[in-house]
């Protein structure tokens, strides 16, 4: 009974353990409002005005590939800057940041504002200033990696879970009236929900604020060779996740494209549940790198929590599948029951190489860009010649996927007497 005792203890003061915790319940709960806000809001506007919405939000998870890299890319740099203590620098690299977006925001808002027509007419869409409301979207949301960035990279998880639900839900709660109204207003309110995000998220960072800025010099050739792999990285570990739904929908019937969607939002499940652990534990082995600290423990605790996430909602999947299929999706999708086992190996597979490379890329392994990408294209070739039924797509994923996470695996193994 001690011993059980000491490892609870244990494990409620692990600091990734709790972490974990935080931002998997604001994950899970910006997850179950993005379905019901689909699920409502699709209702309300009906098929024509809903499918106009979708293609916008489709236009936002393009651009979005960006907000990803930049986050990813700030978070490394605060975590360096909490390791050293160094919060008037952290200031100052908060400011430049939000000043350098600003002016590609206004830039890109330019851009935005003359081609709306034009991007219109290409989605089928009635209003232009569809594309110009989606801009104001896009800029808050870009100038909120800034502020996540900040609460991801001094740790502070327990805010970052409350800010990665509270556009969500907010989008939620504004959208149902407005909805009703048609897509632009349902636009207007998801601005107003990721502006009242953005602007709260000033709150729990304004500690920096009270820290004299304290300037320094950002090598721009030592920022471009850790964004320029980040951003590789990301493209690759996006493209994996993304690019099969897209083929399936070239390739296959209406029909099997609709099940096949069906299946990897369900198998996306396990990934979006994982993917806590590491975005907790990314800044944490940032920190101890540049305190050339050991991160061993996190590394091994991030992995073990990967795999006994994955492995859990994937039994759940082949012992269940009808059950889950139809509680969520109803009997029109019966037959993704029979595919959903096998898929939530794929993703339980890609879920460790995603934590492998994001471990990677805190270490300051920038060459773990290879894998990813050389997964995506092969991928991609693989599919386009060999794409006779959907198993077929699927046991394609299978096994790049499980050779991406060995070789990752391996890679940091291999690197780990001089770095970790």
């Amino acid at each position: 009974m001690n011993k059980i005792k000491e490892s609870i203890i244990a494990l409620s003061s692990n600091t990734a353990m709790k972490g974990s915790v935080y931002v998997f319940a604001g994950t899970m709960i910006a997850n179950v409002c993005a379905y019901l806000y689909h699920l409502i809001v699709g209702k309300i506007l009906g098929p024509e005005g809903y499918g106009e919405l979708s293609s916008l939000i489709s236009l936002l998870y393009i651009f979005g590939v960006a907000n990803q890299v930049i986050q990813t890319v700030l978070v490394k740099y605060f975590s360096i800057k909490k390791a050293s203590s160094s919060v008037g620098q952290a200031r100052y690299l908060f400011e430049k940041s939000t000043k350098f977006l600003l002016i590609i925001l206004f830039i890109t808002g330019i851009l935005f504002s003359g081609a709306s027509g034009i991007i219109a007419d290409f989605l089928h869409l009635p209003q232009w200033h569809f594309i110009v409301l989606v801009f104001f979207i896009l800029a808050f949301s870009t100038l909120s990696t800034v502020n996540n960035s900040v609460l991801q990279g001094f740790q502070l998880f327990l805010w970052f879970g409350v800010f990665s639900a509270l556009s969500i839900v907010l989008r939620l709660i504004l959208s149902i009236p407005l909805a009703y109204y048609g897509v632009g207003p349902t636009l207007v309110a998801s601005i107003i929900a990721v502006g009242i995000a953005y602007f709260l998220s000033f709150l729990p960072i304004r500690f920096l604020f009270q820290k004299e800025r304290e300037p320094f010099s950002l090598k721009k050739l030592g920022a471009l060779s850790y964004s320029i792999p980040t951003l590789l990285s990301i493209i690759g570990i996006t493209s994996l996740y993304s690019t099969d739904i897209i083929l399936v929908k070239h390739f296959f019937q209406a029909h099997d494209a609709g099940i096949y969607a069906a299946v990897a939002v369900l198998g996306k499940i396990i990934f979006y549940a994982s993917s806590a652990i590491a975005l907790v534990a990314f800044p944490m082995i940032s920190e101890n790198t540049e305190k050339k600290v050991s991160s061993e423990k996190v590394i091994r605790f991030s992995f073990l929590a990967v795999l006994i996430c994955s492995v859990g909602i994937t039994i759940l999947y082949f012992l269940v599948p009808s059950f889950i299929t139809s509680l969520l999706f109803g009997p029109a999708y019966a037959s993704v029951s029979s595919y959903l086992g096998l898929f939530a190996v794929f993703i339980g597979c890609f879920s460790v190489a995603y934590l492998s490379i994001m471990v990677s890329l805190a270490l300051g392994f920038t060459g773990v860009w290879v894998f990813p990408m050389a997964a995506a294209l092969l991928q991609a070739i693989c599919i386009c010649l060999f794409h006779v039924k959907l198993m077929d797509v699927i046991y394609l994923n299978l096994c790049i996927s499980v050779f991406l996470g060995i070789s990752l695996v391996l890679f940091i193994l291999s690197k780990r007497k001089r770095r970790i």
